[in-house]
This record gives C-alpha cells, structure tokens and sequence, in this order.
C-alpha cells in the first residue's frame, strides 16, 4: 500500500516539477499530462527518428511512462543525456528514477549536482537532492540544499519545508523544530494530497499539548485520504481513514 501511495505522490511531484517543453511538444506534453501516454509515444518514437540529437523528446518519452516503469523510462533519460550532455532535466528525472534502490544513492547524488551545475537557479534541482540526503539520513546536507531552495523560489516552499521537518524530528532536534514551525507554515506552497504527512504534523502538535494546532492537520489528513480513496483500489486506505477520523473526534472539539 504505502508503495501504491509513494508512487502516485511522486508521479504528481515529478509533474509538477517537470520543466516546459519547447512550443513545438506542447500538444504532446498536453497528451502526457491528460494520461494519454500511448499516442504520446508513437509520436515521440517518429520525432526521434528524424532528429535523434535532440533531447527533448527523448525525455517526452520518460515522462510518458507510469511510475511502475523507472526501467523503462531511465532508458530514455539516458538516451537523453548521450544527445545533449547539457540537458538538466535528464539528470534530474533519471536521478528520481533511480532514488528507490539504496545502492545508487552515489549515482543519484551525481546526477542531481550536475542538474545543479547545469542549472542553478532551478529551486527543484536542489530538493531533489534533498530529498536524496533525507533518504540517505544525511541530514543536515538535506537541510542545507532546502534553504537554498527556498532562497531561490521562496514561495514554492512546501517540499523544502517538509523535508526540513522531517529531517529535524529525525535527528531529535524538537526544539529546533518547533522554533522553524513557529516560523513556517508546514503547508504553505502547497503539495499534493498526504494524509500521512499531515497526520504526522497533527501528532507533533498533540505530543507538545496543543489539541487546537493540531486539529487543522488531523482534519486535513482525513481530506487528503478521502481524496487518495478516488485513485488507489477501494479498501487500500481504509485502516488509515478511520484512524485519522478517529482522531479528530478525539481533537476537534
């Protein structure tokens, strides 16, 4: 279940993320994002034919492909970076392909700094390797590449914050994290649908005696999974839902 849930949160992060094509892919790039994956890539498949050294469609067609298929898609990431070594979104997308499985973590973090190299001002290249540090409990990189982040692009904040609070309450640094809660708002940027982080928010803030911050957060995790429940097989989220109802009952007065 919790891998269903990641991968739906990382296909709508990888979206979000993703860099505009040039005009010419726009209505392919359209198709991609509707879910029309299909004609997409016979599309795509011509367009390479006929002009192989170009990047972009290389990298349509990664994106093309569900989050079940990092194999498939890393492929064309790769092909990408052989046709233009200075294309920053074929780093960033085969380092998140690759990011699951531990042993690349060293590959990963190559790839997500040269996506930094090539584009520094790109706010998501720096989560990315963040969210690669968190992974890899390197903590205070994480931290470090999430204030960048937010230096950058201070509005598009919610990943960065995200990453720097479970990084905090992962190292047991509850007074730093409560004084950056002070200060941030935990949802502020906005992100996608997750019950599970925002059930974590509310325990924070029941475990320090404040039942009226953490109610927002409990209620919010209910709407977040009733969300999910319209995506993922009928029954997959229900233990969570009633746990996460269970607890506003118990808060929300």
């Amino acid at each position: 279940m919790k891998t269903i849930l990641t991968s739906i949160l990382v296909l709508i992060a990888a979206i979000s993320f993703a860099q505009e094509p040039p005009e010419k892919y726009q209505k392919i790039w359209n198709d991609i994002n509707e879910g029309d994956g299909s004609y997409a890539q016979k599309e795509l498949k011509k367009i390479i034919k006929t002009n192989p050294k170009d990047p972009w469609p290389y990298w349509l067609m990664g994106i093309s492909f569900n989050p079940y298929q990092d194999q498939e898609a890393s492929a064309y990431y790769e092909q990408a970076i052989a046709a233009d070594s200075t294309f920053a979104p074929a780093y960033y997308n085969l380092g998140s392909c690759l990011q699951s499985d531990s042993v690349n973590y060293p590959r990963v973090e190559k790839l997500y700094s040269k996506a930094i190299e090539l584009e520094p001002n790109d706010n998501h290249h720096y989560i990315a390797r963040a969210s690669l540090y968190e992974d890899w409990k390197k903590y205070d990189q994480a931290i470090k590449d999430c204030k960048i982040a937010k230096l950058i692009e201070p509005a598009d904040c919610y990943f960065a914050n995200k990453i720097i609070i479970q990084s905090l309450y992962a190292q047991g640094k509850m007074d730093d994290l409560r004084i950056f809660l002070k200060l941030n708002d935990p949802n502020a940027g906005g992100g996608p649908p997750d019950g599970e982080y925002q059930f974590f928010l509310g325990g924070l803030y029941e475990g320090w005696g404040e039942p009226e911050k953490a109610c927002p957060f409990y209620q919010q995790a209910v709407e977040d999974t009733e969300f999910m429940l319209d995506i993922v097989d009928p029954g997959v989220l229900d233990e969570e839902l009633e746990q996460y109802r269970s607890k506003v009952k118990a808060i929300c007065k």
